[in-house]
């Protein structure tokens, strides 16, 4: 899977842009409140990188994560750090 992949994954499951700046595995979610999500290098080798999980999969993983288990910024935006 690709970054690409990951963010229209991310789009598909908010209904919202998503986007990262070119060289980062940082997604961004223009939602109400905005969110980030993180993938860290483990996350990326492990599923990204070795087709450890597809599109969907990806997609339906972060999407069952609730928000109370999202940090909050001092922004009031939301931080999701996937390992």
């Amino acid at each position: 899977m690709t970054r690409n992949e990951c963010i229209a994954a991310i789009n598909s499951i908010y209904g919202a842009k998503a986007w990262a700046v070119v060289g980062y595995w940082n997604i961004y979610v223009d939602t109400h409140p905005p969110r980030t999500i993180v993938l860290s290098q483990r996350f990326v080798a492990t599923n990204i990188d070795r087709n450890g999980i597809s599109q969907d999969c990806f997609g339906k993983h972060v999407k069952a994560i609730p928000d109370s288990q999202w940090a909050t910024e001092s922004s009031g935006s939301l931080l999701l750090h996937l390992h």
